[in-house]
């Protein structure tokens, strides 16, 4: 295994404003590791009226309790969407499947 990725974390943030409307935005948190990548085939879909391609890839990472699946990850500036966390081997590590969309963010 090799862990040569950095992959730092982001929690979404909700604000409201003085008239009652609701931002949401993210801020990092400080948490950073390393984890490997293992890539999987994407495709594109519509989405909207507009074609959308999308990947999902999954990291693993040494075995976290403070993630899930509100948070996104960012790789190499790249922003992932994480779609599902699963522990592995008795908790030593998890495996994190994140969605990545050429159009998002």
């Amino acid at each position: 295994m090799a862990f040569d990725k950095f992959i730092e974390f982001s929690q979404p943030v909700t604000v409201k404003s003085a008239s009652g409307m609701e931002t949401t935005t993210f801020q990092k948190l400080d948490i950073p590791s390393y984890g490997e990548l293992v890539t999987k085939p994407g495709g594109e879909k519509n989405e909207g009226k507009q074609l959308v391609a999308s990947r999902q890839d999954t990291f693993r990472i040494r075995y976290r309790a403070d993630i899930n699946e509100t948070f996104i990850m960012e790789v190499l500036g790249t922003k992932y969407d994480i779609y599902w966390i699963e522990p592995e081997n008795r908790r030593a590590y998890i495996q994190i499947t994140a969605t990545r969309k050429d159009n998002d963010r």
